[in-house]
C-alpha cells in the first residue's frame, strides 16, 4: 500500500448504469448512477461476516452483472448478485495457492467465461481463478523484483483482446518499479514498457489501469498526475492526459465506459472520484469525499480543461 493514500477502486456496469466506489474508510461499496452521478446506495459496512469488508480494495464487473470485490483486510473476494445481495467468497490469508497476502487490484476476462485475475501485492503474483472462484493458476514468480515475472509492489491488472492481432493480454502495474508488465493469458512473460521519469512512456508509481472499447491501455501515473495511453499490442505511448493543467492529484484508479466512453479516475490526494469524456478536452463532472461521505459537485470551479497531446 502506498503511504498516505485512500486506496479508493472504481467499477463500472455499464448494463445497469452503475458505478461502484471502494470505500476503505468506511469498510463499503458506494453506489452511483453511472449517468448523472447520483448516489443509490452502500454495500457493506465493517466486519468479517459475509457481504461485510475491512478496507475494501479492487472492484469489479462480470459480463453477467456480478460484482466482485477484493476484501483486501479479509483476504478474501466476495461476489454479489445483479441485485447486490451477497453470493460467496474465495480466498484466506496464507502464501498458498488461492490465498492472499495484500490482494488488491482485480480484472475479469470478459473473453474467457469471465476469469478472474487477483493481484495478490505482498505475495509478488497475480492469481487467476475460474469464474466461480475456484483456483486456476498463477502469474509471475512469485518473487520480489523488478525482473521478468517480477513484483515489488504489484497494483492493479487489466485484461485486454489487443486489437490487431486479437490475442489476449494481461497487463500488470507495479508502483515502486514504475513499469507495466504483459503477459499472455496463459501466464507466459511477453515484454514490459516504462521506466521511473517524467517523460513521454515513463512513470513514477503507476497504479490504476484499464482498457478502451478501442483496445488502448490507459495508465494512472500517481506522482506525474496524469493518465497515459499506449497501444496494447506493443505498449507504445500514444497520449497524455493530465499534467500541470488538471485536478490529477495523484491519480490511483480507473475505469471505462464501454457504453458512454467516460472515464472514471480516483484522484486520491483530492480523495474525489472525477469523471471526463474520452478523447475529449471536457473534464465536466466531480465527486468530493468528504468527512468520508462522498458527496456530487456541480461547482463550476470544479471544471478543468485538460490539453489533448495525442
Amino acid at each position: 500500500m502506498l503511504d498516505g493514500q485512500v486506496d479508493i477502486f472504481v467499477a463500472i456496469d455499464d448494463k445497469n448504469k452503475r458505478l461502484f466506489v471502494s470505500d476503505p474508510s468506511n469498510h463499503s461499496i458506494q453506489v452511483f448512477d453511472s449517468e448523472m452521478f447520483d448516489w443509490i446506495t452502500q454495500i457493506g459496512r465493517s466486519g468479517s461476516e459475509n457481504g461485510q469488508f475491512y478496507r475494501p480494495g479492487g472492484v469489479v464487473v462480470n459480463s453477467k452483472s456480478i460484482l466482485l470485490v477484493v476484501d483486501s483486510g479479509g483476504n478474501r473476494v466476495q461476489m454479489f448478485d445483479e441485485s447486490l445481495e451477497f453470493i460467496k467468497s474465495f480466498g484466506s490469508f496464507g502464501f498458498s495457492s488461492g490465498q492472499f497476502s495484500g490482494a488488491i487490484g482485480i480484472a475479469v476476462d470478459k473473453y474467457d467465461n469471465d476469469t478472474i485475475y487477483v493481484v495478490d501485492q505482498l505475495n509478488q503474483r497475480v492469481q487467476v481463478f475460474h469464474s466461480d472462484g475456484t483456483y486456476k493458476s498463477c502469474i509471475g514468480r512469485g518473487l520480489y523484483g523488478s525482473g521478468d515475472g517480477e513484483f515489488v509492489s504489484a497494483w492493479d491488472v487489466a485484461v485486454s483482446q489487443t486489437p490487431i492481432t486479437k490475442k489476449t493480454r494481461v497487463f500488470v502495474t507495479d508502483v515502486n518499479s514504475h513499469q507495466v508488465q504483459v503477459f499472455s493469458d496463459q501466464g507466459d512473460f511477453l515484454f514490459r514498457f516504462g521506466s521511473k521519469g517524467c517523460g513521454p512512456g515513463q512513470f513514477v508509481s503507476p497504479c490504476g489501469i484499464t482498457v478502451s472499447n478501442d483496445g488502448e491501455l490507459i495508465v494512472c501515473d500517481r506522482f506525474n498526475c496524469r493518465i497515459q495511453v499506449f497501444d496494447s499490442e506493443n505498449g507504445s505511448f500514444l497520449h497524455e492526459y493530465g499534467g500541470q493543467l488538471s485536478h490529477l492529484h495523484g491519480p490511483t484508479a480507473i475505469a471505462f465506459s464501454q457504453s458512454s466512453r467516460r472515464i472514471i479516475v480516483s484522484p486520491s490526494e483530492s480523495s474525489s472520484v472525477q469523471a471526463f469524456q474520452y478523447k475529449s478536452l471536457r473534464w465536466p463532472w466531480k465527486m468530493n469525499m468528504q468527512r468520508n461521505q462522498f458527496q456530487w459537485s456541480n461547482n463550476l470551479s470544479d471544471v478543468t480543461i485538460l490539453c489533448d497531446n495525442s
